[in-house]
This record gives structure tokens, C-alpha cells and sequence, in this order.
């Protein structure tokens, strides 16, 4: 977290779980690190919670969080 304020980034990726334990350091610490920079998240892996996206949203109003749609259908897909 603090690299991402300290680069200010933008847009970044991650899987849920990882997702879900950035949103419980800023629910714990919300004043900690200035995140406003951030506009998307792109989430592989797994579906993205509802809360994880909602929270993400009240921090800082990011209502878009990107699942990799192509890699879940070549899970399905076969080799």
C-alpha cells in the first residue's frame, strides 16, 4: 500500500484474496494511505465479492473492478 500512494498508481491487479486484506488495512487504518489515485482494479482468479467491490467504492468511489473474463473461460475450456 505504500508503494501504490507513494507511485500513485492507477490501475493495478491482484486476485480477491489479496484484494480483501488491502481493503481490511484501510478499514483499519483509512487515513493512512492517500489511494485517491486509483481509478481500477482488475481482479483474476475468482469472482470479486460485492463487498470487496462496495468497499472499494466508499474509499474511493472505484465502482469498477475488472474480473479476467478470458482466463475463467479457458478454465472451462479444456487444455
Amino acid at each position: 500500500l505504500d508503494l501504490l500512494a507513494q507511485e500513485r498508481v492507477t490501475l493495478t491487479a491482484g486476485v480477491p484474496t489479496v484484494w480483501m486484506a488491502v481493503l481490511e488495512a484501510i478499514e483499519a487504518e483509512p487515513d493512512r494511505w492517500d489511494l485517491s489515485a486509483l481509478r481500477q482494479l482488475l481482479v483474476g482468479g475468482s469472482a470479486a465479492p460485492r463487498s470487496m467491490m462496495a468497499g472499494f467504492d466508499r474509499y474511493y468511489q472505484i465502482a469498477r473492478c475488472f474480473r479476467d473474463e478470458a482466463r475463467s473461460r479457458r478454465k472451462g475450456a479444456g487444455p
